[in-house]
């Protein structure tokens, strides 16, 4: 095969899978995941439940290493009354909630992993200095944006 028919079939193949074509094509993924981290602790830092809501995807967000998996439109009710998520996120009655504590830690450890159809996932853990005071993100790369998918904790 010339080089040229390889682009061509290369080219072909591209076309046909473009998830895994799309995710290969995103800009240095590493720094977006960086800004999308950078942004969620602004939002929490300052209670910006809008913000905050804008890093979620269309799937929602789970919350919990067994919670139930949230709608972006039932944690923006809670959002809206200041209850449930909210007082775990932000500060309720005058007192922060956990997450909130957990996710303003400096110094974030990330990792990507694509997946064999080409999806890319971030791994982001913040850590208060001891085991048992640590939150996991879990993000996905999803058309070159990305998107907070879960939140556990210890």
């Amino acid at each position: 095969m010339t080089p040229v028919a390889i682009r061509g079939a290369v080219l072909a193949f591209g076309l046909l899978l473009p998830a895994a074509a799309g995710a290969q094509t995103c800009p240095n993924p590493a720094a977006g995941l960086d800004q999308a981290v950078a942004k969620m602790q602004t939002a929490v830092k300052g209670s910006d439940a809008n913000g905050f809501l804008a890093l979620i995807g269309t799937q929602g967000l789970m919350m919990g290493a067994e919670g139930p998996q949230a709608t972006k439109a039932s944690l923006s009710a809670d959002f809206k009354a200041k209850k449930g998520a909210y007082c775990e996120l932000f500060t309720c009655g005058g007192k922060a909630g956990r997450l909130k504590t957990l996710l303003s830690a400096p110094n974030p450890a990330k990792r990507l992993n694509t997946a064999r159809n080409g999806n890319v996932f971030g791994i982001v853990t913040l850590n208060r200095g001891h085991p048992t005071n640590e939150a996991e993100l879990s993000f996905a790369l999803v058309s070159c944006k990305w998107e907070l998918t879960a939140i556990g904790t210890l």
